[in-house]
């Protein structure tokens, strides 16, 4: 009795191959944006959650909450100075007991430290703008680099020089994190692009870097008129 034979020919197998390898090659593409996407929207939650700790620390133990840039090395730890040219590289927020502005370890109480980019694999970009008020409301970009945050023990936050307390602005500035993929960033800004948004009175809010925010001029003055930094000019 002869037993029919079931299977796949040589041919359809190569056409069920050929098939499998096309909707691969469309779906990859998708699925970077989102693996890149996702990784930004981490990022940028790591960032928001360490101000919204700084500032309820700050409240909590009566004491100033500094958050500086620190330098992340390829093993994962902080090199515990504060840096104002790693904040691409890490964050930490820590307790300025002797008030002076500096972070001594013997002295002062560390409370988070964030990565966002670990060791030298630079794959984030970190850019802070800040944003001065006038007492009409009105609302222009700063030239002023803010090197390091600070949360007063009143709810009050502000901006600051490195090791200093000298020049120390607080609650009238609006802060602006960007955070964003380094590849094809020009491309996908949309998609990939986080603003960490951070109000004089120190609350924070997470919302996408599109490239419609309103540009400041005589015929539109930008005033702050809307809840957050999000649709304010940040390059």
């Amino acid at each position: 009795m002869n037993k029919r034979m079931s299977g796949f020919t040589l041919i359809e197998l190569m056409v069920t191959i050929a098939i499998i390898g096309i909707m691969a090659a469309l779906a990859f593409p998708n699925m970077s944006d989102f693996i890149a996407s996702s990784r930004i929207a981490n990022r940028s939650e790591q960032v928001a959650n360490l101000f919204r700790f700084a500032r309820g620390e700050a409240v909590r133990l009566n004491q100033p909450v500094v958050i500086c840039g620190m330098k992340i090395r390829n093993d994962g730890r902080a090199t515990g100075t504060c840096d104002a040219s790693q904040f691409q590289s890490g964050m930490r927020a820590f307790v300025d007991v002797d008030r002076d502005g500096i972070y001594d370890e013997k002295k002062d109480t560390e409370l988070r430290t964030i990565a966002i980019n670990g060791g030298e694999n630079i794959k984030n970009t970190t850019n802070i703008v800040t944003y001065a008020t006038n007492v009409s409301g009105r609302v222009s970009a700063s030239t002023r680099k803010p090197y390091e945050f600070i949360f007063m023990p009143n709810g009050a936050f502000g901006t600051k020089p490195a090791a200093s307390l000298a020049n120390l602005q607080l609650s009238n500035q609006y802060v602006a994190i960007q955070i964003y993929e380094n590849t094809k960033y020009s491309a996908d800004r949309n998609l990939r692009g986080r603003i960490v948004a951070i109000n004089p009175m120190g609350m924070v809010q997470v919302c996408r870097d599109t490239t419609t925010h309103p540009v400041t001029s005589n015929k539109s003055p930008n005033y702050y008129e809307q809840q957050s930094v999000c649709s304010l000019p940040s390059t």
